[in-house]
């Protein structure tokens, strides 16, 4: 069996979101199959496809008891969030255009990053798939199914509730789903500033968006 076989645990097309959300409970020692997650993660998109969505990935997450959020990046600081959420220990799903198709979105696990290269484990290719950056940021970009510049972040659950508690928004005003603001330590107010490194974070229940400035 080869590497990317490994991974994929023989790979649908379109299973990619709830593959690297598989591989990405592993790392807390969380074991789920693909084909129990998949009604919970996927949903039917307007071009007739059932695939995964990042807000439900985050969602179920959170049910496995798990802090799990839903990030835009700011596009000039992009490279930099995803650097910081790797050294503080969180681990990132990333949602990005397909290699060979652009129009579609993709999801991966980073696996680890410097200032000139990105490692993501990949369902499709295998695990320890090499981007530099300038191509990576290019399929970051938005497509028709994407928002671009999205990560999904998930860390051990907190008792630090500073942040979430100091925020106006305590239920979504679209679907009245609870918001919580974790992991706790992307949501300081110092990254939210004008400089700082998030556009806004989406709603677990529905995928409004919202920024905390």
């Amino acid at each position: 069996m080869n590497s990317a076989a490994a991974f994929t645990e023989n790979a649908q097309p379109r299973s990619c979101g709830p593959i690297s959300l598989v591989a990405a409970l592993r790392r807390f020692g969380i074991e789920r199959s693909v084909d129990a997650i998949w009604p919970a993660v996927t949903r039917d998109d307007p071009f007739g496809t059932r695939a995964a969505r990042s807000y439900l990935i985050a969602a179920l997450a959170r049910t496995c008891q798990l802090d799990a959020a839903v990030l835009q990046c700011q596009p000039e600081r992009a490279w930099q969030a995803i650097q910081i959420c790797h050294d503080a220990d969180i681990t990132v799903v990333l949602n990005h255009r397909a290699y060979r198709a652009p129009d579609e979105g993709h999801f991966t696990l980073l696996a680890a990053i410097d200032d000139a290269t990105i490692t993501v484990d990949d369902p499709f290719l295998g695990k320890n798939k090499q981007i530099d950056r300038q191509s990576f940021l290019k399929l970051w970009q938005p497509n028709r199914e994407t928002a671009g510049h999205v990560l999904i972040a998930i860390g051990n659950p907190t008792t630090d509730r500073t942040a979430e508690a100091s925020e106006d928004i305590t239920t979504c005003p679209r679907c009245a789903a609870p918001i919580a603001l974790t992991p706790s330590r992307l949501f300081d107010p110092s990254v939210w500033n004008s400089d700082g490194l998030w556009r806004r974070f989406f709603c677990l229940g529905c995928d409004a968006s919202f920024s905390p400035r």
